[in-house]
């Protein structure tokens, strides 16, 4: 990395970390500017990322879902599958924010399967406790319990909590009472 990259970069996050957003902006664009340059699609990417997550905390909603968008793509076409994952689960939480659950329901379970495969528990939970809370706010309630059994199925029993721990059998008795078969 260069001075003028690692300059950037640390002056975005700087003033993202004490709130100063549109300066975060202006410092990731700087940074994606010179990553572009150099040939870094990652390192690109990841700024554009940066950079649509504090557009999100300003509330500037079609800025952060553009470069969202974006980095996406290019994590895609990279097979960055990392940073497609995050892109994913960003655009997922961005999209639920905005009321727009079909698509924050697509993009999230994407994500949540792109965390499994890359072995990020926790982010994979994250995302499919956030995919089951769309789909009880669509009433579909089969399916959400689906997705947060999915979720349980996660967590190592020892690290259940006991609430987790009765809702994981309650899950299996009503499977077998509706006669719905899980993996």
């Amino acid at each position: 990395m260069t001075e003028q990259q690692h300059d950037h970069l640390d002056a975005g996050k700087r003033a993202y970390d004490v709130g100063d957003y549109e300066t975060a902006v202006q410092a990731f664009r700087q940074a994606r500017e010179v990553w572009r340059q150099v040939g870094d699609k990652y390192a690109e990417a990841d700024a554009l990322m940066s950079e649509g997550v504090a557009h999100l905390r300003m509330k500037n909603y079609q800025d952060a879902e553009a470069a969202l968008r974006e980095a996406l793509q290019i994590f895609t076409e990279i097979g960055a599958t990392d940073g497609q994952a995050t892109a994913l689960g960003n655009l997922g939480s961005l999209l639920y924010s905005r009321g727009r659950y079909d698509e924050a329901a697509d993009y999230l379970d994407q994500a949540a399967v792109l965390f499994g495969q890359i072995g990020e528990v926790e982010r994979e939970v994250e995302s499919l406790q956030m995919l089951s809370r769309i789909l009880l706010r669509k009433r579909d309630w089969i399916n959400a319990v689906l997705v947060y059994d999915r979720l349980l199925q996660k967590i190592p029993p020892n690290e259940l909590k006991p609430s987790q721990r009765l809702l994981r059998l309650l899950n299996k008795i009503f499977f077998r009472v509706v006669g719905v078969q899980t993996g």
